[in-house]
């Protein structure tokens, strides 16, 4: 198991950084701040929790296989509790939530959700 998680890590943050790297290049094409939406917390936020329950969702694949897709769907609840407790706070402070600031959220999220989920695809079913 630990052996999967190294991988998946290396995948994850090389990955995060790829689209960290177009992300910001994207911005720098539009002249829009580079660091204005709490870009930085957001790709860390996203690749923190994507790295913790994607070992906490093998764990539980081990012990209860059958039991995963909901531990997918509790997890995903915490996520998305965490984000309204760290990072909306961030992104509304202004009293509006601009597209740029979901995009940035949104864009790491999305990247890091696909990851997990081939990985855990891979995990679960070694054959496929």
């Amino acid at each position: 198991m630990l052996k999967y998680f190294f991988k998946f890590s290396l995948i994850l943050i090389l990955s995060s950084l790829l689209v960290f790297t177009i992300h910001l290049g994207f911005l720098i094409f539009i002249e829009s701040p580079l660091w204005g939406y709490y870009i930085l917390p957001s790709y860390l936020f996203n690749l923190l929790t994507a790295l913790f329950f994607y070992m906490a969702l093998a764990y539980v694949s081990r012990k209860e296989e059958t039991q995963m897709g909901w531990f997918f769907l509790l997890f995903s609840g915490l996520k998305f509790l965490l984000f309204f407790a760290l990072l909306y706070p961030l992104f509304n402070a202004d009293g509006l939530l601009q597209r740029q600031e979901f995009v940035t959220f949104f864009v790491p999220y999305t990247s890091c959700l696909f990851i997990v989920i081939r990985h855990l695809i891979k995990f679960s079913n070694p054959s496929s």
